[in-house]
């Protein structure tokens, strides 16, 4: 131990870092005697059921304490002498009750998840010390379940804030109030609504709501002008609110889980949406206005019960990501405009007739497309040799029934499109090569032909096969030295 405080006198005695480590008095007199100075102290997994020694409270220019996972259930008064102090982290802890004491403190950032807190009031209603100082309030992991006005009243200052992991049934409305704040987690409570003050949060920037109760959106979130990102994902929303098309600065909206049967035209008027996930719920359609998304780039739509999409999809030209996984799909606009699109996932769906996606060989950035689980009227093995030559070098019925569904990547296939099918070689093809170049391609890292199969334990049985084969075919070449000369066995 004392090893770790010489090398920290060292370092010019500014931080020190203990962890699993007994403190005791002499232990803390060594610290305050050898590193007075010192401005980061981390005393982590310690054990400590108290902070009560006297000498830490003598640290005076102690600006960052972090105490976590201790067995800690309160605190001194004396702790109000570290004026100093900015960031203390009381975090996974024994704290039933917010230390009063705290209330006396400059702190900018304070981290309490992870104790058994049910609330953060205060003995005197008057304005304090922490409230005028304090940007960030981390309570995660409590068991807050009601809230009072004076729980979050009075932080002029505070711009995030994490009450994610309690059992509040409610918003407290005094965060409605809390101009400053721009980030607000309430995820994984109970909430059951979301209060119509919500609108006067004008500095908001995110807004995370996931895993609650949520039924509805009130309309006045569309006030909410500087959010950013929104997520309601995993609640019980039916109905989007039109007022939801006035966040013109949203870029990201995470929808899925929910029970929304219809997108709002209104949607269409989030002109700086980057990505928009809508995944598990029922939708049966989507607007035509969906098409004024032009900065969306991630777009995903799965598990619900589209049978078309609007041909104003075409219109996304900034599209690199559309995923339409298990819906009811028969059909599929023309979607040539999407040169940007480098993956689209489509499996899972109603597909029939190949002429529907021949389009997609127009896209040139496209590198990965999912086709399989589709009951096409005929193979698929056509659209593939026009999309790109894909090769499989003889490696397996099994292997040509996973391209024949439907499941290939067109990345390394592209490559190989100036070149006809002819022109491969095939692993019995006598080639002037030697056994050492044979083995050195093979330890390219990436290979002449690459196939990627969604279902991964078929696909490493192919590989095992594969490996199987490379080993027979350099055995060959070390016991028949003379093949190298003569009839080259190459698997190339």
């Amino acid at each position: 131990m004392s090893k770790q405080i010489k090398e920290a006198v060292k370092e010019g005695g500014i931080s020190l870092v203990l962890e699993n480590v007994k403190l005791t008095k002499d232990l803390y007199k060594k610290i305050h005697s050898q590193l007075q100075s010192v401005k980061y102290l981390k005393l982590i997994s310690c054990n400590l059921l108290a902070l009560q020694d006297q000498h830490v409270f003598m640290l005076r220019d102690l600006e960052i304490l972090d105490l976590y996972d201790n067995q800690i259930s309160s605190l001194p008064k004396e702790i109000s002498l570290l004026q100093n102090l900015q960031y203390l982290s009381l975090s996974k802890n024994d704290f039933k009750q917010f230390p009063q004491s705290l209330w006396d403190l400059k702190l900018t950032r304070l981290s309490f998840e992870k104790n058994q807190l049910e609330g953060i009031e205060r003995e005197h209603s008057s304005s304090s010390v922490l409230c005028e100082h304090l940007e960030f309030l981390d309570l995660s992991e409590n068991l807050i379940e009601k809230s009072t006005k004076s729980h979050f009243e009075g932080f002029k200052k505070l711009e995030q804030l994490v009450v994610s992991r309690n059992q509040l049934k409610e918003i407290p409305v005094s965060i409605c109030f809390l101009n400053h704040l721009t980030s607000l987690n309430i995820s994984e409570n109970c909430l059951i609504s979301i209060p119509s003050q919500i609108g006067q949060m004008k500095n908001l920037v995110e807004l995370l709501l996931r895993k609650n109760k949520i039924s509805s959106i009130p309309p006045e979130i569309g006030g909410l002008s500087k959010l950013k990102t929104l997520s309601l994902v995993e609640n019980e929303i039916q109905v989007l609110p039109p007022e939801l098309g006035q966040l013109s600065a949203l870029q990201n909206l995470y929808l899925q889980y929910n029970r929304i049967t219809v997108l709002v035209k209104e949607i269409g008027k989030l002109g700086a949406l980057v990505r928009l996930n809508v995944e598990h719920n029922t939708l049966q359609e989507l607007p035509p206005e969906i098409g004024g998304l032009l900065n969306l780039t991630e777009l995903t739509l799965d598990y619900n019960k589209l049978t078309q999409l609007p041909p104003e999809i075409n219109n996304l030209t900034a599209l690199t990501k559309l995923f339409v996984v298990s819906n009811e799909l028969t059909s599929f606009p023309k979607i040539g405009n999407l040169q940007k699109l480098s993956q689209l996932h489509l499996h899972r769906n109603q597909f029939k007739d190949i002429d529907c996606i021949s389009s997609f060989k127009d896209i040139k950035s496209l590198q990965r497309l999912t086709l399989e689980d589709n009951p096409f009227e005929s193979s698929v093995q056509d659209f593939i040799s026009n999309f790109g030559a894909l090769a499989l070098m003889q490696q397996g019925t099994e292997t040509k029934q996973r391209i024949r569904s439907g499941t290939f990547d067109s990345k390394e296939a592209r490559k190989l499109t100036r070149r006809s099918s002819s022109d491969l070689p095939s692993p019995v093809q006598p080639q002037k090569r030697s056994w050492k170049e044979s083995f050195s391609r093979l330890s390219l890292s990436k290979p002449l032909v690459i196939f990627e199969a969604l279902y991964v334990k078929h696909f490493r049985k192919e590989v095992l096969k594969f490996q199987c084969l490379i080993v027979v075919a350099l055995v060959l070449h070390l016991i028949f030295p003379m093949m190298n000369s003569k009839n080259n066995l190459s698997i190339f």
